[in-house]
């Protein structure tokens, strides 16, 4: 087990600890937070959290379903001054997802665990190579994968979009509520560049929303890509983006004949770049990747 201390950009330090056992002949681990650390040394007025991290046990209940086993490790909190979780007492209990069940779904009493051994370690390490052939990686580095991989083997992945989500740059999953300064479109412009594994590289993007909150109807979007200017006009829906600067990268990137394009993923908050004959193929084996994209209409959802 190991402790590491990262910089938040506030007074406090954020301690992380990696806990790391085998068993089985495989290696299992999990990072998770510990707890926070005041950067003057001083002691804070009341303690900011559990002496024990809440997220230590996932990697645990990777084993068991690499046993097959219907049991499951759940956290048992017990409310108190500090937090209707508790941070003075933790308890543990190990059941089946029946006698979860009996607990109910509504209460704070009880962590959430899956029971679906499909994900067991050897499932998704069959899954990452799949993926890896498919060409889903291409773009990282040797480190960027190292980080997915234990990241997609920890426990806490119990989809495949969830094993996806384990890497870095290859889905960009985004809040449609987040047209907010400064900048918002070319924030999004550049994360979506980062997952088109290099075949979507703007320059020059205008976005007039601009650090202030637009008074105007519409805004003005644009991005050069390879010598060509692609421009459009967006609608200012409050904090609401406009889903035609997705549309118009897909334009560029279809009148610039590239091998890809973004398809919209879970449920419609995220994107992956794709080539078509990968899109075909993971249509094919895993449906539930791909939900009905968000629609914008004049009538928000709230």
């Amino acid at each position: 087990m190991t402790t590491q201390a990262h910089n938040d950009g506030t007074d406090l330090l954020r301690q992380e600890t990696t806990l790391r056992f085998q068993a089985h002949g495989r290696q299992y681990e999990n990072t998770f937070l510990q707890s926070y650390l005041r950067k003057d040394g001083t002691e804070a007025a009341a303690p900011t959290g559990a002496e024990v991290g809440e997220a230590f046990h996932p990697s645990i209940n990777q084993w068991l379903a690499d046993q097959n086993s219907p049991l499951r490790l759940y956290l048992a909190h017990t409310p108190d001054a500090q937090s209707v979780y508790g941070n003075e007492r933790l308890g543990l209990l190990i059941m089946t997802a029946q006698q979860r069940e009996l607990w109910g779904t509504g209460s704070y009493f009880l962590s959430q665990e899956s029971h679906d051994n499909r994900y067991n370690s050897a499932s998704v390490e069959k899954l990452l190579d799949w993926y890896t052939t498919l060409g889903l990686f291409s773009h990282l580095s040797a480190a960027e994968k190292t980080q997915g991989r234990q990241a997609a083997l920890s426990g806490l992945q119990t989809s495949v979009a969830e094993v996806l989500l384990s890497y870095p740059k290859v889905i960009y999953a985004f809040d449609w509520e987040s047209a907010n300064p400064p900048y918002p479109y070319a924030a999004h412009t550049q994360a979506l560049a980062a997952i088109s594994r290099g075949l979507f590289v703007p320059t020059a993007i205008q976005d007039g929303f601009g650090t202030k909150f637009p008074t105007q109807p519409t805004i003005p979007y644009s991005f050069w890509l390879n010598g060509h200017v692609y421009r459009t006009k967006l609608t200012v829906h409050s904090d609401w983006l406009d889903s035609k600067f997705i549309d118009l990268i897909n334009h560029a990137l279809n009148a610039q004949k590239q091998a890809g394009k973004l398809y919209p993923c879970l449920d419609g908050e995220g994107y992956i770049f794709l080539t078509p004959a990968q899109h075909t193929l993971l249509l094919k084996r895993q449906p539930e990747m791909f939900k009905t994209p968000h629609e914008q209409t004049e009538e928000l959802p709230f």
